[in-house]
């Protein structure tokens, strides 16, 4: 008996399915503003969390037409996000597609929540013409794990990111 029939059996329910959407309403504002809280403790960096201007950050980000906002969901409930920018390089006009933010809660880490996202920003950066994804890790929150996710979605390393509290 597999163990699909057999959950069912036991009466267990299964898990839903992740989903990636873009953030489009006042509601999916909110639930990122949420996420941000969550990701700012977790990132215990010491400056203080200002819900208006997260508020004001992602409407911003919404109204423009170079700006990608990604959410996950799983059962109706946002538990990852993703912000990107698309634009012509300094040295070029050939257009490049970087990563803003990017956060899954971290009961869901491990999900395909991570990697949904990312093809999801992949899509859309490719459907606007970019050659290129551009991917930071600068929350210092599982470095090592995000750095083993990228690797094998075939991103290569090319540098590092540093920061000095004044």
């Amino acid at each position: 008996m597999s163990a699909v029939v057999m959950a069912k059996k036991e009466g267990a329910v299964a898990l839903a399915r992740v989903t990636i959407r873009f953030s489009e309403s006042e509601a999916d504002i909110e639930a990122r503003i949420e996420m941000a809280c969550r990701a700012h403790e977790e990132m215990d960096d010491g400056l203080p969390f200002d819900r208006e201007r997260v508020r004001q950050f992602f409407e911003w980000r919404l109204m423009k037409p170079d700006r990608c906002l990604l959410q996950a969901e799983r059962g109706g409930r946002v538990i990852g996000g993703l912000i990107g920018v698309i634009a012509a390089h300094p040295h070029s006009p050939a257009l490049g597609a970087s990563l803003e933010g990017y956060y899954v809660l971290p009961e869901h880490r491990g999900s395909l929540a991570a990697i949904k996202l990312l093809h999801g920003f992949r899509r859309w950066a490719r459907e606007r013409g970019a050659v290129r994804l551009y991917v930071g890790i600068t929350s210092g929150i599982n470095v090592w794990r995000t750095d083993r996710l990228l690797r094998r979605l075939g991103f290569l390393q090319t540098g590092g990111n540093y920061r000095l509290s004044l």
